[in-house]
């Protein structure tokens, strides 16, 4: 996203389907939205409030998403499981929120953590043998 980009604010959108690559939303509320994250610049999301909505990851989301499953599912479970908890450490606070506005800020940072895996280097992991394997 661009520095410069003006956020949309104060809206509400009930019902949509959203590309949310490289938007800025603020003091937005979306209510019974799809919103699909395709691999690109990453939203920027602050204070908005998400009732009922669902995040859906397409084209080169969709391929980070099924390369590290692959890698999970064949001996890189390490590798995966050490790079998510990196980016919850990172991206999520120390404690767990306990009002629903703070619940909603820390469900939609899908885009930071999308961010940080891009920057993750869990590719360079693939020359490690599996266990066992000699």
């Amino acid at each position: 996203m661009s520095e410069t980009q003006n956020p949309i604010c104060n809206r509400h959108f009930k019902g949509e389907s959203l590309i949310v690559d490289g938007l800025a939303f603020k003091g937005c509320r979306l209510t019974d939205c799809r919103l699909i994250y395709r691999g690109g610049p990453p939203p920027s999301i602050k204070a908005c409030r998400f009732d009922n909505c669902r995040w859906e990851f397409e084209d080169a989301a969709a391929q980070s998403l099924v390369f590290l499953t692959g890698l999970h599912e064949n001996g890189f479970d390490l590798v995966t499981e050490s790079t998510f908890h990196a980016m919850c450490a990172k991206a999520l606070p120390a404690k767990a929120p306990t009002t629903p506005s703070a619940t909603s800020s820390t469900a939609i940072r899908a885009g930071e953590i999308a961010k940080r895996l891009a920057e993750t280097p869990a590719v360079g992991a693939l020359d490690q043998p599996k266990p066992g394997a000699s």
